[in-house]
């Protein structure tokens, strides 16, 4: 397994930068899209059938980006180092 020790710029990194960025990235981005979807996309609310479809449209949108972040957590912790061209190494590692 290779272990990346320097950024993209060529700075050491240090071993408390090594919190994963890109695994909290798609992790905050799940929590903010999933009531996102739900709180401002409420198209059963909707009076009008235009609005509705409209408001549904945006909603699953919402929803499907929810869950591409999701896989895209499981997939930074399932491959961890063996990921080319990141920054740090894994926040959660599932092997």
């Amino acid at each position: 397994m290779r272990h990346r020790t320097q950024h993209l710029f060529g700075e050491p990194v240090q071993p408390a930068e090594r919190i994963v960025k890109h695994q909290l990235g798609a992790l905050i981005l799940f929590v903010f899209l999933l009531p996102t979807a739900f709180l401002m996309h409420a198209f059963g609310k909707e009076s009008y059938p235009q609005s509705r479809a409209m408001e549904q449209v945006q909603f699953l949108k919402d929803l499907s980006l929810a869950g591409t972040a999701l896989v895209m957590f499981a997939a930074f912790a399932a491959l961890g180092d063996d990921l080319d061209l990141v920054i740090a190494g894994p926040l959660l590692n599932f092997r």
